[in-house]
């Protein structure tokens, strides 16, 4: 079968994205997406495939720096690491993740931006996060292997156009069987989707 997508993890960290992108694009000089897609990309690396806790005891970068408003924070001198939400917990704090992420992302790719409008950011993307995203639908973070996976499956396909069964096993090292499968599989899709739209023209 073709892989299936952990459908609420991956939506939430697409959220996720989106956030993050919408929050730097004022004041980011390079690509907000692309920053957005690596800050993700980042915490799949560190955090992928454990699972996680969205509630933390809350760090307010923001609410202390206007207490010491002459006063920036220093910039972080290495990447990010994981922390647990508790002392008696194994799994990792993702808002804290999630903000150490974006500080580290945006203090080394926008050295002009002063750290403390950097904090506030971080802080405006995990809080954001935290409001937008029930704890149910984010319980791990997902490896993202099954994008991977599934794009390699509809590359087979499309090369099934010029190539035959025998001809794509040697070159994506797979049985002809498994081939087969994965071509198999797409052509249900489609005479799914042309009947659905047959019927909505009825």
């Amino acid at each position: 079968m073709l892989p299936k997508a952990p459908a609420a993890e991956e939506d939430a960290l697409d959220l996720l994205q989106h956030i993050a992108a919408d929050a730097v694009r004022p004041v980011a000089s390079v690509d907000a997406d692309a920053l957005a897609a690596h800050i993700v990309e980042y915490i799949r690396q560190m955090a992928g495939g454990r699972e996680v806790r969205l509630l933390q005891s809350r760090r307010n970068v923001t609410a202390n720096l206007d207490l010491f408003a002459d006063i920036e924070p220093p910039r972080p001198t290495a990447p990010p690491e994981l922390h647990t939400t508790s002392a008696h917990s194994t799994n990792p704090d993702l808002l804290r993740l999630i903000r150490d992420t974006v500080v580290w992302e945006l203090s080394s790719q926008l050295p002009s931006v002063p750290m403390s409008r950097v904090a506030a950011l971080a802080d405006q993307v995990a809080e954001t996060f935290q409001g937008s995203t029930d704890r149910n639908d984010l319980r791990y973070v997902p490896k993202g292997v099954w994008r991977a996976q599934r794009e390699n499956a509809r590359r087979i396909y499309e090369e099934f156009r010029t190539s035959s069964y025998a001809e794509l096993a040697a070159r994506w090292n797979l049985s002809e069987m498994r081939i087969r499968q994965i071509v198999n599989e797409f052509r249900r899709a489609e005479a799914a989707e042309r009947k659905a739209r047959n019927i909505s023209l009825i």
